[in-house]
């Protein structure tokens, strides 16, 4: 129910937007080969004991771009079970920290029936457990 919705291509124009409903059109018709790839790695949910070992694994230092940039992430940080530290320490390597909501609920009228203090207190109530525990600013 609060899916975005189908891209219209006649009224979706570059550089404001661009529609591609199966991935597979370049805009301004460059070449396959002219295109550059972007990866882009997120993670959301507890910083822990269970997966920083294999975020350690992934993002070795000597994992490089070919511009010889070194390769980055973005979490999503959920705040139960996480460890800030670990937060903190993926922060100080350069990746890029966001949060998930506090309560992480489910329910789609949760989300849809919410009033905008309860999408606050979820998303910047996040931010600034994360800031605090997690030593960010």
């Amino acid at each position: 129910p609060n899916a975005a919705p189908k891209c219209d291509t006649r009224y979706c124009i570059l550089p404001e937007c661009y529609c591609s409903a199966d991935g597979t059109r370049i805009p301004g018709n460059l070449e396959i080969s002219q295109v550059p790839q972007m990866i882009t790695m997120t993670f959301n949910g507890a910083i822990n004991t269970d997966n920083i070992n294999i975020y350690q694994e992934i993002f070795k230092e000597e994992a490089l771009n070919p511009n010889g940039c070194s390769v980055k992430g973005t979490f999503f940080v959920s705040h139960k079970y996480t460890n800030y530290s670990a937060v903190q320490e993926l922060h100080r390597r350069g990746h890029e920290i966001g949060v998930f909501s506090i309560t992480n609920k489910n329910s789609p009228k949760y989300w849809t029936q919410g009033s905008y203090e309860d999408w606050l207190s979820e998303m910047a109530g996040g931010r600034l457990i994360t800031e605090r525990f997690a030593n960010l600013t």
